[in-house]
């Protein structure tokens, strides 16, 4: 597994969305997590078993 370091604006664009917000919000329903808590939790996972980014 790798992660990313890119900003959230960054990552919306990349997948077709203006608004990062609108963006935050579908990935939330979606996911049952925001942005932020999904990548704590996936940052956690690479570094227990030593990913490398």
């Amino acid at each position: 597994m790798t992660s990313t370091g890119r900003r959230l604006t960054s990552i919306a664009a990349a997948v077709g969305y203006r608004d990062a917000g609108a963006f935050s919000d579908i990935f939330a329903r979606q996911t049952g997590q925001r942005p932020r808590e999904y990548r704590a939790k996936f940052r956690r996972r690479c570094d227990e078993h030593g990913s490398t980014q």
